[in-house]
Formats: structure tokens, C-alpha cells, sequence
């Protein structure tokens, strides 16, 4: 590329290579001078291998450093993979932001529980809206998937042109909103696209997604078939499936309640945004125990296992106004995602306990997806014929069937990004141009910090190994002044380690203590630290495991105060000690060292 020509390029800082925690750069102009738009900028959710840590969102720090480059965040929709981080990553970035009317609702919400002030930079626009942002036209074209208001993103500039998808399916009878718009797609396609940027999510799955029209009378059957209360979870956000729902119990002669603040914040603004005209309201939940068991519904949050959610509360007996009994049913209408198997395991055996009867999408067809299988994908691709194709939006797998797909359907090109890689899109081609820093950032109670350097990295550590403090008190010439005083956590007693020896830990590390290099005792860094190696030594000889360890040197003068004995034959082992070495220089009182 001639110097100084401007360009194209997209960097996905999160969403390639995984699902979820999505956020994406788009950049036009000189190389490194680039004016940027990001796309959506969402989250993930903490696991069992993030102990404390509830929400993650990708590294920004690339766009940080340039923020005066940055123009605007567009959103495509309101699930929180892709607008979950906004709250957190704006204030560092105070740029406007744009999307439709549904998606704002739900951003506020974010905004207004953090106390951040965004007015006049969040704007609505309306749907199928044209906005010009710098050198970047970007339309809003609607589409089919499991919310409100989803949009692809048709995106223009002087050197390419590329097609965005966001999250999506096509549906020719979707429960809310309106089906996608082929007509608009069929005209982007005339005008051109070089690269088409797509959801590869079910790209290993045959056949269509289905209509979310299609499991209403299933869902009926289902109701119809259960003796007792019934309770459904499903993916709080999918608007149209709590609609389908509420159909399903009032078509089985059932009141519904919803439970979990989630299913109830979304059914709220949903409501007020008129998507759920023509079905009754739902009942307090304060009434619950007064409904006949076999004319009550309950919809509630916790469809991946998530055990402060509705069902987990449910499931463990601790919900306050809704109880289930041996007969009683729940039906999971979802799948699970990646990664949440062990957690909705969980939930399922602790059901099992209490003879809850427990169906499935496996069992029954009441769940489709909101993205697009196989045949979706081949179907786009032979709408827009795009240039190029860059599949995100999945793991590695995911995306390799997903780039076949596209080559199998017209594209000439695919590329396969991972986060943090720089791709250049021309009317010719797609081709790599650079590799920055892609990471996680940490949502750790109140703070965010990188998943790397952050605290929280330790707790798998801790975790695994265990944690101990040790505190040697020394005189000016090194000598013990006490017995180390070590406090443990998570780690096995003493006495299953030494079962027939008292205080064995103390008494090896002061063994220890003794064959130190001369030269350690003037120096508390250095003591310190073969103090530690010397105490993760003998815990591993035991246990074979080396637990985190903080080593304290606290030194007081000589005077008056006698060091205690070394052990039995500890001056025969002492590495080095020159004979006439009869002490060690004055210390620094209060020095910390170790781990």
C-alpha cells in the first residue's frame, strides 16, 4: 500500500474465536492515523475459573490511547454480548453512542445504575436509520434474531464497503418485530460488498434455525401435559420467547408469574414499548401460594445454571413465594451455551432430589435458536456475494465451517480472525496488517482489572495451592529470636502431613534457616526470599504442591535479648559460613520480602 493512503481495516477486540464479549474497531484512513467506530461492546460471564469475578469484557486499551480517534460506538442490539461492558468502558472514552429505541432503554438501565450522567451523548435513532460519521456511512438494516430491534450494519467509506450482520436468523414469522429485510439486503448486494463480517455461531449445524412461531403449540402441549406447577426458564433477553410463553400458559388455562429482576426489568420495558399487546399481565408474586398448582406458571431467569438466578433459588428450596414439590415440572425453552454444562447439571440433579420432573429441548421442540444454521448462512451468501468474508462471532471451529460455507457460496476470499488482529478490506481482498494487544478485563466487585496483572488472576493459584504468611523474628546478626510464626490457608493440617511429630513445619524451616548462605542474614530481600523457597520445599516434599507464600523479616538489636539455639549440628551445614564470621552487619528493622 503507497504511504499515506488511506485504508480499511477491522480489529475485533473480543468475539473472534469465542462467543460473547463482543466489540469491534473499524478504521478508516492513514495507516496508524485511522478514525475509528467501534461496534458493540459487550460481556461475558464469569466461571468457575474466575472465583469472584462476575462479568468480563475485553481489553480496550488500544482505543483508550486513541480515544480523540475514535467517533462513535454503534450498538446493533440489546444482548449483553455485545452491550454488557458500555457502563464501563465509556466514561474512559466519552464519545457518542447511537442505537434503537429498545437497545437505549436497556443501556440506560446500565448507565442509571452506575450513576453516569450520558446525556447528550446516547441517541435514538430510529430503526433502518442512515447515519454519517466521519468518513463512515453506516445503515441500519433490520434482521431476525432473539430480542428487539436487531441490526446488520451496511458500512461505507471511500475504500471498501462491508456488510456487518451482528446476531441473527432468517424467520419469515417471527413472534416480534418484523422479518428481515431481503428487499434492502438485495439492494446492498447491487451496491456492492467486500467484505461481509458474519455470526458463525451455528455454522456446524445442518438445515435453518426455525420459526420462533413454530414451538407455541409445542410449548401448549407441553403445559397441557404437566399435572402440577410448572416452571420454564429461558434466556431472559429473548423478548419473544417470554411472549410465546405467556401465549403458551394462557392457551393451557394458566396464570403466569415472572420471577428473577432480569425477566422482570426486560418484560417491563417491553411492555411499555407495546410488544407484548393482546396478552394478560403477569401475577404479584406475592399470590403465588394461593393458585391451584395445576393453573400456574412460572417464568423465570436461570436457564444456564446460574445458582443466584430464579431457578437456582428454586431448585435449592429458597425462594420465599415459590415452591416446588415432587410432580411439579420446569422445561428449560434454551440450550446451553459453551462452558455452562456443569452449572445446569447442577441445577438439574438438585430438581432431581426433590422429583421435579425436568424437560428439555433435546426432549421437545421448544427452543429455536437466534442465529443462523448452515443453510442460513449458504442462503446470504449467495444474497450479497460479498468479496471476502470474515466469519466472527464463535469459537475456532465455529468459524472454520463458517469460512467453507462462504467460499462453498461465491465468496472468492475468507479470513479468520482472532481478537486483536488487524485486517485490511479492499474491493480485491482481505489481508492481516497487524497484531495488537487483545486481553480480558476483570469485573471484580466493585473495580475492573486486567485478567492478567489483576488480583484476581491469584485465586486459581490459591485455589489450587493454598496460601501461608510466615514471620521471622531476627537479631542485627541474623539469629533467630523466636520460633517462625506461619499462618496457613488451604492447606492440609500439619498432622496429616507429620502424623507422628509435633510443630515439624517450624522445625524443619528452622533447620533451613541455618544452612543459608552467609551472606543471606545482611540481606532481607535475599533471606526473605530462602525463606519462602525453603518453606514451599518442604510443604511439595509433602503434599506436592507450592502454595503462594509472604515471607516478613522483622529485625530487633541484639541487646538483652538472647537468639534461641540453633538445632543439633545446624553450624556443620551452613554452605559457606567463613570462620571467623562471628556476625552479620546491622539490619533495616521491618523489611517485608517474598511473594
Amino acid at each position: 500500500m503507497t504511504k499515506n493512503k488511506s485504508r480499511l481495516v477491522f480489529l475485533p477486540l473480543g468475539g473472534s474465536g469465542e462467543i460473547g464479549m463482543n466489540m469491534n474497531l473499524f478504521g478508516y484512513g492513514a495507516a496508524n492515523q485511522e478514525s475509528w467506530i467501534m461496534v458493540d461492546c459487550g460481556v461475558t460471564f464469569g466461571d468457575s475459573t474466575t472465583p469472584g469475578v462476575e462479568l468480563i469484557f475485553p481489553n480496550y486499551d488500544f482505543i483508550k490511547q486513541r480515544r480523540k480517534q475514535l467517533l462513535a460506538i454503534v450498538l446493533t442490539h440489546a444482548h449483553e454480548d455485545h452491550i454488557g461492558a458500555i457502563a464501563h468502558v465509556w466514561p474512559d472514552l466519552m464519545v457518542p453512542m447511537y442505537a434503537t429505541p429498545f437497545t437505549v432503554r436497556m443501556m440506560q438501565d446500565k448507565f442509571n445504575e452506575r450513576g453516569i450522567n450520558v446525556e447528550g451523548f446516547l441517541h435514538t435513532i430510529p430503526l433502518k436509520s442512515k447515519l454519517t460519521i466521519g468518513d463512515f456511512g453506516i445503515e441500519f438494516v433490520s434482521i431476525t434474531h432473539s430480542i428487539p430491534e436487531p441490526n446488520g450494519l451496511y458500512i461505507t467509506t471511500p475504500a471498501g464497503k462491508i456488510y456487518h450482520t451482528g446476531d441473527w436468523k432468517f424467520d419469515a414469522n417471527p413472534v416480534l418485530g418484523d422479518a428481515t429485510d431481503f428487499k434492502r439486503i438485495a439492494e446492498i448486494a447491487k451496491l456492492g460488498v467486500d467484505a461481509c463480517i458474519c455470526d458463525s455461531t451455528n455454522a456446524l449445524d445442518a438445515g435453518v434455525s426455525g420459526s420462533e412461531s413454530d414451538i407455541l403449540q409445542p410449548m401448549i402441549d407441553a403445559i397441557n401435559s404437566c399435572d402440577g406447577r410448572v416452571a420454564i426458564t429461558t434466556f431472559a433477553s429473548n423478548v419473544a420467547r417470554m411472549k410465546t410463553l405467556i401465549m403458551a400458559a394462557t392457551a393451557a388455562g394458566r396464570k403466569y408469574v415472572l420471577l428473577g429482576r432480569s425477566v422482570e426489568r426486560i418484560y417491563e420495558h417491553g411492555r411499555q414499548m407495546g410488544y407484548f399487546g393482546g396478552v394478560p399481565d403477569p401475577i404479584d408474586i406475592e399470590s403465588c401460594p394461593d393458585i391451584p398448582a395445576h393453573q400456574l406458571v412460572c417464568i423465570c431467569t436461570g436457564s444456564q445454571g446460574e445458582q443466584r438466578a430464579a431457578l437456582g433459588r428454586i431448585a435449592r428450596d429458597n425462594h420465599p413465594f415459590f415452591k416446588m414439590h415432587a410432580g411439579d415440572t420446569v422445561i428449560f425453552s434454551s440450550k446451553a451455551i459453551p462452558g455452562n454444562e456443569k452449572a445446569i447439571s447442577l441445577i438439574y440433579n438438585q430438581l432431581a432430589h426433590k422429583n421435579v420432573n425436568i424437560l428439555t429441548s433435546k426432549m421437545l421442540d421448544i427452543h429455536v435458536s437466534g442465529h443462523p444454521c448452515a443453510d442460513e448462512l449458504a442462503s446470504l451468501y449467495q444474497q450479497l456475494q460479498p468479496t471476502s468474508a470474515i466469519p466472527v462471532h464463535g469459537e475456532q471451529r465455529h468459524m472454520v465451517a463458517h469460512a467453507q460455507i462462504a467460499l462453498d457460496n461465491g465468496a472468492k476470499n475468507a479470513i479468520i480472525p482472532q481478537n486483536g488482529d488487524m485486517i485490511e478490506i479492499t474491493p480485491d481482498g482481505v489481508a492481516y496488517v497487524d497484531k495488537i494487544k487483545a486481553g480480558r478485563v476483570y469485573v471484580d466487585g466493585y473495580i475492573c482489572e486486567d485478567s492478567v496483572t489483576g488480583s484476581s488472576s491469584n485465586r486459581n493459584r490459591l485455589g489450587y495451592s493454598g496460601y501461608a504468611s510466615i514471620v521471622a523474628v531476627i537479631d542485627d546478626r541474623g539469629g533467630l529470636l523466636s520460633d517462625f510464626v506461619v499462618q496457613s490457608f488451604g492447606i492440609p493440617d500439619e498432622k496429616l502431613l507429620y502424623p507422628l511429630i509435633d510443630n515439624p513445619i517450624v522445625s524443619e524451616l528452622k533447620n533451613a534457616y541455618y544452612t543459608f548462605d552467609v551472606a543471606d542474614y545482611n540481606d532481607d530481600e535475599k533471606l526473605g526470599r530462602s525463606i519462602k523457597q525453603a518453606y514451599r520445599k518442604i510443604i511439595n516434599n509433602k503434599w506436592g504442591k507450592k502454595p503462594i507464600t509472604d515471607v516478613k523479616i522483622v529485625r530487633l538489636g541484639a541487646s538483652g535479648i538472647t537468639a534461641i539455639p540453633k538445632p543439633s549440628g545446624a553450624a556443620k551445614k551452613r554452605r559457606r559460613r567463613k570462620s571467623n564470621s562471628g556476625g552479620n552487619p546491622q539490619g533495616h528493622a521491618g523489611s517485608n520480602a517474598g511473594a
